[in-house]
């Protein structure tokens, strides 16, 4: 684990154990003045707090003069009500214009550089921490993290002993108190015969009491201490309470020697305090004979004679050890369910927890081992207290019983407590490896998931042979919990982490635009690939409404849209333009329904497609006008044929008209008929070259309504002549009253055409006699059909997927256009065609148009097929 990591946990640890042991708001300013002290290696610091006025006020400080104290106070960067407060560094005070009216002081106290640390509890700042220092200092990122860590678990504390404050006597835990009859000074008599041996205990030329009290049968250590701060008397309780043989193993020695060395000033203390006649108290741990940790709580109080002078001390402790463990691992949990809601490393927080967790067990080390996502490997979590090269041996090891009863509990997901590595089969691999460091017992709990899913495995190791104690037992229950609850924590974290960065890759990878709307057209968010894009930069349409941004018409298209999209709950889909100043741009927006009340617009720039599309029509305009002169290239004997004869009508009957003109008397009835002939003939002729200019003459599409029966007469009615001439026999059943269709007359007529001329060239190597050709139409719900059948050779085998291609013609002087043409018209007009062999023989060529739906602002609109 890097050194900044390390740090950090020691701190974590160091401020959990500090802060664990107090007992009442005091204590707490205190133990965190000496966390500061030792974490930090500062020697100024202050703790102050909002007092109920909202005043910031000093609750503890060291070296700090009284003057800088009184001008300073009530000076904050922040109020009661302030949220998201962060740290405030000031490198250098005279660079900081905040604090330009408290130069004078702050030199006079010889600060050079500061910084002011909330303290936040519930998103209200509560108070601060104050760091000070003698020159100029800049704060590096593992400073601004540490402190962070120490301001969190003081608001905690601090929170946590207001309440403790507050709590009503009768709800309040009794604190420690000394017996009774053991409070207060004592006063003693001078035994008549010093050296006559005490039937109460008491050694000789002890003064005796002369108010009675057991100490002999008191369960707290009890300890008679001269002014030289040596011992003179421990009680049998507390004899067993120190792990002594006896009282000879402690009676001479100076009591301050039992004390680490950072506590013994704290009992010099105390003692000087006793001999003004005072009661002084304190609380510290400090090892028995048989090198176990207690805490105690102390009270050290005079003994006086009978003139009133103090002449030696009693000291009465009480092991709290349990109550102090308590705290700790409260305080421990707290560290560590923090980390885990902040996010910090997995790795990190089981190596905090284990820490807190060997904090409560003398000589017990512990492991967690995870069971890796491929659910048949493990790896390790944290082992601190572990050589590396044995915790080594674990990791990348299949689950199972041979690494040891930690990957039984995984693979069985139940507890194992092996009493005797050496001889229990499980640990036949890893015996050993686990002798060398002393490890006797090996007791594992399995990490489960919310989901009771195993996750790994949480293990005590002892360095005796025996099984747990009933509290070691509910730790490691405890460890596993907490194990399970970071594992799951941090295993939903990456898989969001993933999940995040999917998304954000995809999201870089999709060019579209978009845009996220409240319900009432409000622009709340976006995404663009390239901000650049946005024809208006964000900060001209977010938190605006559409109508605001887009033009009138086009804001009215998309509320309306937005409103569907709501009700529906389904997409919607629109497309639209924007006249931009150099060009016009299409676009393609998705609208769907979003976080219930929210709507998300997806918006892509389909311009290129759309221009694409535009050249594409006017290409196959001119290819369908091509295909039509082909056509009638091929078919001018035909139509020469079908001029020719109202031609020769009208020459003949103008030619009798003059002869009648001749007669005498004028025939005026014969005269009449012969120019309505003549008239006849002629509309016949124009309406012949009618058609043929609407076939060759080059213009856009128009869609309208239109009858395809009306449209397939016309079609007949032009081709007449040459089926007459290619001798093709034809049948028409044209269905009544068939609804209208969306198209351009004229395209529908090429489509028509085109597959007539291709059943003719189909059936021309027929014999004429079995020549037939039919034409139908037909109308459902949703589409009218035309089809085209002949009984010629039919469509060879594998070319009915081929046969609409461009240039794919089975005739050795056709172009293979005709029905490529004919199928990209019928797709334009959103129908769709087919060809299909017939059973006997022949061909049929189906066209399916869709109906004409009614209008959209005035314009007919007609269904997809």
């Amino acid at each position: 684990m890097p050194a900044a990591a390390n740090r950090q946990l020691a701190v974590r640890l160091a401020v959990g154990r500090a802060l664990g042991r107090t007992r009442d708001l005091d204590d707490v300013y205190s133990a965190a003045l000496d966390t500061l002290a030792e974490c930090l290696d500062i020697s100024r610091a202050s703790v102050l707090l909002f007092d109920p006025d909202g005043v910031m006020r000093f609750k503890a400080w060291r070296n700090l003069s009284s003057e800088y104290r009184a001008a300073v106070q009530g000076h904050s960067p922040w109020t009661p009500e302030s949220v998201d407060a962060e740290p405030l560094l000031v490198p250098d005070v005279t660079r900081e214009p905040s604090l330009d009216a408290y130069l004078p002081v702050i030199a006079r106290e010889n600060i050079a550089a500061m910084a002011f640390i909330p303290l936040v509890s519930l998103g209200r700042v509560i108070g601060k921490f104050m760091l000070y220092y003698a020159a100029p200092h800049l704060f590096d990122d593992e400073e601004v993290q540490l402190v962070g860590i120490i301001a969190a678990a003081i608001a905690f504390a601090v929170e946590r002993g207001r309440a403790q404050e507050s709590r009503p006597r009768s709800d309040a835990t009794p604190g420690y108190e000394p017996n009774a009859s053991a409070i207060g000074p004592w006063e003693w008599a001078a035994s008549s015969d010093a050296l006559a041996e005490r039937s109460d205990g008491l050694p000789s030329g002890t003064l005796r009491q002369v108010r009675q009290c057991d100490i002999e049968t008191d369960r707290d250590c009890l300890k008679i201490v001269d002014l030289d701060g040596r011992l003179l008397y421990v009680n049998p309780a507390g004899v067993a309470q120190l792990d002594a043989e006896d009282s000879r193993a402690l009676l001479g020695r100076r009591w301050v020697d039992f004390w680490d060395d950072k506590d013994q000033e704290v009992v010099e203390a105390a003692m000087a305090r006793a001999r003004t006649g005072a009661i002084a108290r304190f609380q510290r741990p400090a090892r028995t004979f048989a090198g176990a940790m207690k805490w105690w709580d102390v009270a050290v109080m005079p003994i006086v004679d009978s003139a009133g002078d103090v002449v030696q001390f009693k000291a009465v402790s009480r092991d709290v050890s349990a109550q102090w463990r308590a705290e700790v691992f409260q305080a421990g949990q707290h560290q560590v369910l923090e980390m885990i809601a902040t996010g910090a490393p997995l790795a990190e927080v089981l190596t905090l927890l284990a820490h807190v967790i060997e904090d409560q067990c003398e000589r017990l080390v512990c492991q967690s081992l995870l069971l890796d996502v491929d659910g048949t490997h493990v790896r390790v979590g944290a082992a601190p207290s572990l050589p590396e090269e044995f915790a080594r041996r674990f990791d990348g090891q299949a689950v199972g019983p041979r690494i040891g009863s930690c990957g039984t509990v995984m693979q069985t997901g139940r507890s194992v407590i092996v009493t005797d590595i050496g001889s229990d089969p499980q640990w036949t691999v890893l015996r050993d490896a686990a002798a060398s460091i002393g490890r006797r017992a090996c007791w594992s709990n399995p990490i489960l998931s919310s989901k009771k899913k195993v996750l790994g495995s949480f293990t005590m190791f002892c360095d005796t042979s025996r099984g747990p104690t009933c509290e070691e037992l509910r730790l490691i229950e405890t460890a596993a919990d907490l194990a399970g609850a970071a594992v799951d924590h941090h295993r939903s974290q990456e898989a969001l982490r993933q999940s995040e960065e999917r998304n954000h890759a995809i999201l870089r990878a999709i060019p579209d635009l978009m845009f996220v709307f409240s319900d009432e057209g409000v622009y709340l968010d976006f995404h663009a690939k390239d901000p650049s894009d946005l024809f208006v930069p964000p900060e001209g349409f977010l938190g605006k409404k559409m109508r605001d941004v887009m033009p009138p018409p086009l804001a009215g298209i998309f509320s309306q849209a937005f409103e569907r999209a709501l009700a529906s709950n389904e997409p919607e889909r629109l497309e639209y333009s924007l006249d931009l100043p150099h060009e016009r741009r299409f676009f393609e927006a998705c609208i769907v329904r979003c976080d219930s009340d929210k709507l998300l617009s997806i918006v892509r720039d389909i311009s290129d497609r759309k221009y694409a599309e535009l050249d594409a029509a006017a290409q196959r305009q001119e290819l369908a006008h091509l295909n039509r002169v082909l056509i009638l290239a091929e078919q001018s004997g035909a139509l020469a044929h079908e001029l020719s004869q109202p031609l020769a009508a009208i020459l003949a009957n103008a030619q009798a008209a003059r002869h009648m003109l001749d007669r005498d008397p004028l025939d005026l009835v014969e005269l009449r008929e012969t120019l309505d002939d003549v008239i006849k003939s002629d509309k016949r002729a124009g309406m012949v070259i009618h058609r043929l200019r609407e076939l060759l003459k080059k213009s856009s599409a128009v869609l309208q309504p239109l009858d395809l029966n009306e449209v397939t007469r016309e079609v007949l009615e032009l081709t007449h002549s040459d089926l007459l001439l290619r001798r093709m026999p034809i049948t028409t059943e044209l269905s009544l009253g068939i609804p209208l269709v969306l198209g351009d007359r004229v395209q529908l007529q090429q489509v028509i055409l085109n597959l007539l001329i291709n059943a003719c060239d189909a059936m021309s190597t027929v014999d004429p006699s079995e020549r037939e050709l039919r034409l139908t139409t037909v109308a459902d719900d949703e589409c009218v059909q035309i089809a085209v059948s002949d009984r010629g050779v039919g469509i060879p085998d594998g070319a009915l997927d081929s046969v609409f291609d461009p240039f794919v013609t089975h005739r050795a002087e056709g172009l293979g256009l005709g029905l490529a043409i004919s199928r990209s018209i019928v797709v334009a007009h959103h129908g769709r065609i087919q060809a299909e062999n017939n059973a006997d023989r022949g061909a049929t060529f189906r066209c399916f148009l869709p109906l004409a739906t009614g209008t959209a602002d005035g314009v007919p609109s007609a269904t997809r097929l």
